[in-house]
């Protein structure tokens, strides 16, 4: 009877041993979950300033896309329709960049040193001339003229 109750009461002891570890664990647990639920909620915080952020950002795209589309019909209105459809088509055969500045004798997007009579043309600005090597549409911009007053460089 003595070692049925001694056996009892070692059961007992274990099985107040595991729930002892059964509740610490769930603690654990416990401590850890509002962990990750304080994590989760930061993220999803994060989450949404950064989706008003581009939500705000789309937005003002869309708006600039409408300003520029409706800037871009002005200047299509202004062109002649031989202009235009060479605008157009060396836009669509230049991933959008139809148009190159003329400097110094050379085009500045594919750097090839024009011809003096092509640069001459350009700088004219009689007609619509085109880079014999890139085929963009050259534009010059005179350089500003040094004020009269002022000292030139030595």
């Amino acid at each position: 009877m003595q070692k049925e109750i001694a056996t009892a009461e070692e059961n007992v002891r274990s099985l107040e041993d595991r729930i002892l570890e059964r509740m610490e664990e769930a603690e654990s647990l416990g401590r850890e979950l509002k962990t990750a639920e304080a994590a989760l909620k930061a993220q999803q915080d994060e989450i949404t300033r950064e989706r008003k952020r581009l939500d705000d950002e789309a937005a003002a795209l869309q708006s600039r896309t409408a300003e520029t589309t409706t800037a871009r019909s002005e200047m299509a209105r202004q062109l002649s329709p031989d202009a235009l459809h060479l605008f157009e088509h060396v836009s669509r055969q230049r991933k959008g960049l139809a148009v190159a500045e003329a400097r110094d004798g050379i085009c500045t997007v594919c750097h090839v040193r024009l011809r003096p009579q092509v640069f001459n043309e350009v700088r004219r600005n009689d007609a619509l001339i085109q880079c014999d090597s890139c085929l963009r549409i050259l534009y010059f911009v005179p350089t500003a003229a040094p004020n009269a007053g002022t000292p030139h460089p030595s």
